[in-house]
């Protein structure tokens, strides 16, 4: 009888484990929300609308990388082979999209083509500037800190 009761229950784990190994666990990932393209042009016709962009850049600078982030902001990174800018820009929502949560030494608000533009590093040096205006919110990203007044001159060329 009680080799009846432990095959019984083998048979009965045996069952139990075929029925559950042919099924698959639901999907628990979101999805990716940053699009890569290979033009600026692709990635505003994907996003459904044009953005300004930097016109001046740090000598050496060239556009490496263009993608979407949830079709509601473009992402421009500019590379010198050693050092990343990374620039944001999507419709205006009043918030920052600079994605960066880093606290900084420095915070200092500046007036740039008339807008506050709120800059953030250390030592004298910026690592970020966040801004907006009536149609879009900005961000500009340094992996490597920039002077002050470089950071200055790249926003100011953001016109739109």
């Amino acid at each position: 009888m009680k080799k009846w009761i432990i095959c019984l229950a083998a048979v009965i784990a045996l069952s139990m484990l075929s029925a559950c190994a042919g099924q698959k666990p639901a999907e628990s990932q979101l999805p990716n929300p940053i699009e890569e393209y290979e033009t600026l042009e692709d990635a505003q016709a994907a996003a459904g609308f044009e953005i300004p962009t930097p016109a001046e850049l740090p000598e050496g600078y060239t556009l490496e990388a263009v993608t979407t982030i949830a079709k509601s902001t473009i992402q421009l990174i500019y590379t010198d082979g050693q050092n990343d800018l990374t620039y944001r820009c999507g419709k205006a929502g009043g918030s920052d999209i600079s994605g960066d949560y880093n606290v900084y030494d420095e915070e200092e608000a500046a007036d740039v083509n008339g807008n506050s533009v709120l800059m953030k590093g250390a030592d004298g040096s910026r690592s970020l500037a966040v801004w907006q205006d009536d149609a879009f919110s900005y961000s500009l990203h340094a992996a490597s800190p920039l002077p002050k007044e470089q950071l200055v001159k790249i926003v100011e060329s953001v016109k739109n």
